[in-house]
C-alpha cells in the first residue's frame, strides 16, 4: 500500500469487485472508455485478476484509491505494460467516480505512484491513450508533464489522441 496527503492507494483485490462494477458502469466516469462498460460483475472479476496477475508478473499495476476515512473504492489509476503497434509502452490508466473528481485526487496519486515507479521502471515510455473531446483528461496528462504527438491521433481507436512522457 502506498499512501499520499489524503488517499491509500492498494493492489487490485475481489474485496472491492462491487466497488469497481460500479465504477466501471457509471455513465460519466466510463463516457470515453472505448471498450464500453463493465457488463456485469462477472466482467469486472476478469478484470480484477488480469489486474492481479500483471502485479505479479511485473511487482506493479494498477492501484484502487481509496479516501483515507473510506474503506470504499473511489478510483483506478497506475500503469501497466501495453505494446501498441510493435512499441513497447507503460500505459497509464485512471478513473475516478465523478463525484470525486475536482478535488486534485487524481493528480495526487498519480504523482505518488509515479515517484513509486522510478525505482521498478524509469525507462519505458509512458503513454496516455484518451479521447479528444476528453478535456479533463488531457489536462491532467499535460500537467503531469505528457505531451501530444498527432502522429498517434486515431491510431488506437477513431476520435483517440496520445500523449507520452519518456
Amino acid at each position: 500500500m502506498i499512501e499520499t496527503e489524503h488517499l491509500k492507494l492498494i493492489q487490485p483485490s475481489m474485496k472491492y469487485v462491487e466497488d469497481l462494477f460500479q465504477l466501471h458502469t457509471n455513465d460519466e466516469a466510463t463516457r470515453y472508455t472505448p471498450l464500453g462498460r463493465h457488463k456485469d460483475i462477472e466482467d469486472t472479476a476478469n478484470y480484477i485478476q488480469q489486474w492481479q496477475q500483471h502485479w505479479q508478473d511485473n511487482q506493479f499495476g494498477y492501484f484502487l484509491i481509496q479516501p483515507k476515512d473510506k474503506d470504499v473504492v473511489v478510483g483506478i489509476m497506475g500503469y501497466e505494460y501495453r505494446t501498441i503497434n510493435d512499441q513497447h509502452f507503460l500505459n497509464l490508466y485512471y478513473r475516478l467516480l465523478p463525484e470525486f473528481t475536482g478535488h486534485n485526487y487524481a493528480y495526487e496519486a498519480i504523482s505518488r505512484i509515479d515517484e513509486w515507479m522510478l525505482s521498478r521502471d524509469n525507462e519505458t515510455t509512458q503513454i496516455v491513450r484518451t479521447n479528444i473531446q476528453n478535456v479533463p483528461s488531457i489536462k491532467l496528462a499535460q500537467r503531469l508533464g505528457f505531451n501530444r504527438d498527432k502522429e498517434w491521433d486515431d491510431v488506437i481507436n477513431k476520435g483517440d489522441i496520445c500523449l507520452f512522457k519518456s
